[in-house]
């Protein structure tokens, strides 16, 4: 009887060990995954800003008849402190526009990132945003 207690007490560490084997490689994996998500998220939120930050602004030209430079400038200051380079940012200007004419507006930028290459190096990667909106003019002008 007291053969088979000491059997059981063998099991059962063996299977300590085992599950905390089983445990040890489930948290790498889902570390792995975690940042794999991570990976593909980053960009997606800086796109998610960029469309945010251009539909801000696109009802700004909308309610001001166009896009004047002071405008323009905040908005380039805007799009530069989320990181995005070589912003190219167009519109008709105010004294182009009368009520209820179109505008177009154009917005194109670049975002730079650094992503998993292996498991210990990074490369760079850029992606390149693009923003187009079709506004009416609603300023009433006396």
């Amino acid at each position: 009887m007291v053969a088979k207690c000491h059997q059981h007490e063998g099991v059962s560490k063996l299977m300590g060990i085992g599950q905390t084997v089983v445990m040890g490689v489930l948290l790498v994996v889902l570390i792995v995954l975690s940042i794999g998500i991570m990976e593909m998220v980053f960009p997606m939120m800086a796109h998610y800003e960029f469309q945010k930050l251009c539909r801000t602004y696109a009802l700004l030209v909308e309610s001001n008849n166009g896009m004047d430079g002071a405008l323009k400038s905040e908005w380039l200051e805007g799009l530069k402190a989320q990181g995005i380079k070589e912003v190219w940012v167009e519109a008709k200007a105010p004294d182009d526009v009368k009520r209820k004419d179109l505008i177009e507006i154009y917005v194109s930028g670049k975002y730079d990132y650094k992503a998993f290459k292996t498991l210990f190096e990074r490369e760079s990667k850029r992606l390149d945003f693009e923003f187009k909106a079709k506004v009416l003019a609603r300023k009433v002008l006396h």
